[in-house]
């Protein structure tokens, strides 16, 4: 169901009738009452697959633990509700094998690769969980049961799909939701041939060490780091209680307090310094009882721990007493540091720094002619490689087949299989078969390898299940300036590498003393983070801190205004080129012809002509905007005139027969309701704007053709405001471009062309009208029809 990522909307909160009838509707389907939520907030979402659409319930987490499918009453439980509740579903038993390589790459679980015995509630129709033998109770694949299981005593040599699988660990909603949870028990089912690097951990090495943490844990004593590992949400009582063990540690054991220190250095720079692992977001003075360090710093003066000095907020710490037997008596506890901490404090070497971060194996796979070389020196060829692995084969493969030249050692003869793999993609006829050694790898692996990359953590585990397809990504930390001169730095791509986006710009808040955004990138599709000010070295400096080096090739910074300015440079220089140049170029007269035979059978309100020209111009400048008069109006408008002066009269209504034209006599026909208001715009002379707003300002304003001065629909010379109002077309640059209408299909060639005509007059007044030292400059121009394709004509 989910073989891709589906698109899902917001979530939103359950009501909470919604919620227990959710549940009760699961519990009765499953046939477990003992299920429940393990959040009291359930949230819920509708997502659009490819080929299904429905509903996800989460947790308050944002964790998927429900789905169902629009129209359908049925609800499927996650693999993350079954790692809570291991006796929730029927378990199919598997090999871990079958897992990796068939259920998560699409497939159905088929009756000869499941293991018997079967649970007998594996009936027809059934929801089960498949888990691998290895982890028996670890559901890492949903689906429902296609044969009566509990029937069969053996599977070998048996036939058909014996579990449909509809959901399964790391498909498409695992991904959309970005979730970070592993499995309680890791597979490891590759063969020898297929690891792709020697620090990969074997599972029952990852077992061990999980069994070990377990003892450890069961035998530690619990302390004040322990307490703070476990508890996820603090009370008011807890955070006391730590900022208070902070204090004690911090007058008995902290070297660096020197006295007299200011409230706000002694708080920022020791209390939360000696804090025990833990989030300072969750533990700081502001959620303690006393909220404001003044006060809690006062309550201690009253116990006799600090002497204080100053008024207010303003105190400065002056003195203490270590004779306090709370103070003889404190057992100092581990310390821990937030991010904020680690970023100011470096309490680890340099050569811990560098142990410390991750990095990245580039691998590839092979394809068609490369499968054949693999096997000529006894490789497997649906394994990956290094380029040093396949090196060492080229140079195996070499010296099997004899190619060396004997003449130069450093130059190779090439066979056909080798001449066919190196010159691939290459088109010369006669190509030479003799090629130095050095020359051979590069075009060798570009054309018969596909590329992949693996991220291995700080601790050498791997960040993805398996090797990921294409070159390694990289986070993009790019530094620009807006409008204004106000300075930003945008940071992308780095959820491949599990950073958190709402953590990222949290920490950045703090780093660089600047608001942060978050918003999506539009040339990587991902989350981006935007912070105020030049901070792009900040940035990097903290990203290390996160074990990821900047001198690995996961990390580029990249200053946006000289891309910018090269695409400037590009496109003043693409303008500047003569239409005729462009292999899309028509004359206008010959353009028309196959915009008109594309509007064929179309009715003729659909059959517009449209002008569309590219507007060149600097970051900063001011869109075009003005109006055109088109000798042939695009559409009929009917108007209507208003004027007590009875020459304007006359010469308006032999000039305008067909609209309305009037004086008083007008007015009080449209009052009285003999004349409907059905024309589209009205004009006047200021001597009869009074006569109109006592009288049809009611009638005319609610429709919007009431005239007015503000509007420019009131003046002495109303003829040329009729002839201006009948073929006047406003037009305004959106983005980069201008797109304006210039005649109907129906028109001859020569009122189109006189429209064009005067829509270029119209464009070129705007740019001279431009107040700017670098003006707008007017590029390519395509003309198309409402169904049409877009064809370049010249419009110099």
């Amino acid at each position: 169901m989910f073989k891709k990522e589906p698109h899902i909307k917001a979530l939103s909160n359950l009501k909470n009738s919604e919620r227990k009838k959710l549940l009760q509707t699961f519990q009765k389907q499953t046939n477990n009452e003992e299920y429940s939520f393990r959040t009291s907030t359930i949230k819920q979402t509708n997502f659009n697959g490819q080929k299904s659409v429905g509903t996800v319930y989460t947790d308050e987490n944002n964790t998927p633990i429900l789905f169902k499918e629009k129209h359908k009453e049925q609800l499927f439980p996650t693999v993350y509700s079954c790692w809570e509740y291991p006796a929730l579903l029927p378990i199919v038993l598997t090999h871990g094998f079958v897992i990796e390589e068939h259920l998560f790459n699409g497939a159905n679980l088929m009756i000869s690769g499941s293991i018997p015995p079967f649970d007998p509630r594996c009936k027809i129709g059934t929801l089960c969980g498949i888990a691998s033998k290895q982890a028996p109770e670890t559901v890492l694949a949903i689906g429902i049961v296609e044969l009566d299981l509990p029937s069969f005593d053996k599977v070998i040599g048996e036939t058909g799909v014996a579990v449909k699988i509809i959901h399964h660990f790391n498909d498409g909603l695992s991904k959309v939701f970005k979730m970070k949870l592993e499995p309680p028990f890791v597979l490891s089912t590759q063969s020898k041939d297929n690891n792709i690097s020697s620090k990969q951990i074997e599972s029952s090495e990852q077992i061990k060490a999980v069994e070990k943490e377990q003892e450890d844990v069961k035998e530690a004593s619990v302390d004040v780091e322990e307490i703070a590992e476990v508890l996820d949400h603090f009370t008011v009582s807890d955070v006391d209680y730590f900022i208070t063990r902070a204090l004690y540690y911090t007058l008995t054991q902290d070297k660096g307090l020197e006295l007299p220190i200011s409230a706000s250095n002694f708080i920022s720079n020791h209390i939360m310094r000696n804090l025990p692992p833990i989030d300072h977001n969750e533990v700081n003075v502001k959620k303690t009882s006393w909220k404001k360090s003044a006060k809690f710093l006062k309550h201690f003066e009253k116990e006799g721990f600090l002497k204080l000095k100053g008024k207010g907020d303003d105190l400065t710490i002056v003195g203490k007493n270590t004779d306090k037997d709370e103070l003889k008596n404190f057992v100092p506890y581990k310390l821990g540091c937030s991010k904020s901490a680690t970023e100011s404090r470096e309490s680890t070497t340099s050569k811990e720094k560098t142990s410390g971060m991750m990095y990245s194996l580039t691998l590839y796979k092979p394809f068609n002619l490369a499968k054949d070389l693999l096997k000529e020196v006894n490789l497997a060829s649906h394994t990956y490689y290094t380029s040093q692995d396949i090196r060492s084969a080229v140079s195996q493969y070499i010296s099997v087949k004899n190619l060396a030249d004997t003449k130069d050692k450093g130059k190779v003869i090439m066979d056909d299989l080798l001449f066919d793999m190196v010159n691939k993609k290459k088109k010369v006829l006669n190509a030479s078969r003799i090629i130095a050694r050095g020359e051979i790898l590069h075009p060798l692996l570009t054309n018969n390898f596909t590329e992949f990359y693996q991220i291995f953590k700080s601790d050498d585990t791997l960040l993805f299940k398996a090797p990921m397809k294409g070159s390694l990504p990289h986070i993009k930390i790019i530094t620009e300036m807006k409008i204004g001169r106000k300075v930003i730095t945008r940071v992308s791509n780095f959820e491949v590498f599990q950073v958190d986006p709402e953590s990222l710009a949290a920490d950045l808040r703090k780093i660089c003393s600047g608001s942060t955004t978050i918003s999506e990138s539009q040339t990587f599709k991902c989350a981006e983070v935007q912070v105020q000010g030049p901070h792009g070295q900040s940035i990097i400096d903290h990203l290390n801190k996160l074990a990821m080096s900047s001198n690995a090739p996961s990390l580029t910074k990249d200053q946006a205004k000289k891309r910018e300015l090269k695409r400037l440079v590009q496109r003043k220089a693409e303008a500047k080129r003569p239409a005729t140049a462009s292999p899309l170029y028509m004359p206008v007269t010959k353009a028309l012809r196959y915009l008109r035979a594309a509007e064929v059978g179309r009715p003729q309100s659909q059959q517009t002509i449209n002008l569309t020209t590219l507007v060149v111009g600097e970051r900063g400048t001011a869109p075009l905007s003005g109006s055109v008069t088109f000798p042939k109006p695009l559409r009929y408008i009917k108007i209507a005139a208003f004027t007590n002066d009875e020459s304007k009269l006359e010469e308006l209504r032999e000039k305008y027969p067909n609209h309305l034209i009037g004086g008083a006599d007008l007015v009080a026909q449209i009052k009285s309701g003999e004349i409907s208001v059905d024309f589209d715009k009205a004009f006047a002379t200021p001597d009869i704007v009074p006569a109109l707003q006592s009288q049809v300002a009611r009638i005319l304003g609610p429709r919007g053709v009431l005239p007015s001065v503000k509007k420019g629909t009131v003046s002495d010379d109303i003829s040329s405001l009729l002839q201006e109002s009948l073929g006047s077309m406003p037009f305004r640059q959106r983005g980069n471009s201008i797109s304006i209408g210039v005649g109907k299909c129906y028109f001859t060639d020569r009122e189109i062309l006189q429209n064009i005509i005067s829509a270029r007059a119209a464009f070129k007044t705007a740019v001279d009208n431009q107040k700017s030292k670098k003006p707008n400059i007017l590029s390519k121009t395509t003309l198309s029809s409402t169904h049409g394709p877009g064809i370049v004509i010249d419009f110099a």
